[in-house]
C-alpha cells in the first residue's frame, strides 16, 4: 500500500467568506487530482483529527483561529491569506459580540468587500 501523500491543492483563498464551502473546495480539488484522496488523508497532511474536515464542511465544528493559522502555516499559504482565512474563522464565531467587533474594526479584502461583507 502507498502511504505516499501529496502536497495539499488549494483554491484561492480570497473567493470565500465561508470556511464550509472553502473546506469543501479544498476536498474537490484535491479529488478531482487523486481520486482515493479523502477528507481523512487531507486532516492526515494538516495533523488534525480524522473527520475535522467533513466536519467543518458540514458545519458541525468552525473554524477556530488557531486552526486557520495552522491550516496556514501547513500549506504555506502567503501572509494575507492566513489573515483572511483567521478573519473568516472570527466572522464565524458564535460569539455575536466578537463576530460584530471584527466586523467593524478589520478591514476587509477586496474580495469581502465585493461579498458585500
Amino acid at each position: 500500500m502507498d502511504t505516499k501523500i501529496s502536497p495539499i491543492l488549494l483554491p484561492d483563498t480570497f473567493t470565500y467568506t465561508d470556511s464550509s464551502a472553502f473546506f469543501a473546495a479544498v476536498i474537490s480539488m484535491n479529488l478531482k487530482n487523486e481520486p482515493k484522496i479523502s477528507g481523512r488523508k487531507i486532516s492526515k497532511i494538516l495533523n488534525w483529527p480524522a473527520s475535522l474536515i467533513i466536519d467543518m464542511v458540514k458545519k458541525r465544528k468552525p473554524l477556530t483561529p488557531q486552526r486557520a493559522i495552522e491550516f496556514a502555516r501547513t500549506c504555506n499559504l502567503h501572509s494575507t491569506e492566513l489573515e483572511h482565512l483567521v478573519w473568516i474563522a472570527l466572522v464565524e464565531t458564535s460569539d455575536e459580540s466578537t463576530r460584530d467587533y471584527i466586523r467593524s474594526t478589520i478591514k476587509p479584502t477586496p474580495s469581502l468587500m465585493a461579498a458585500g461583507l
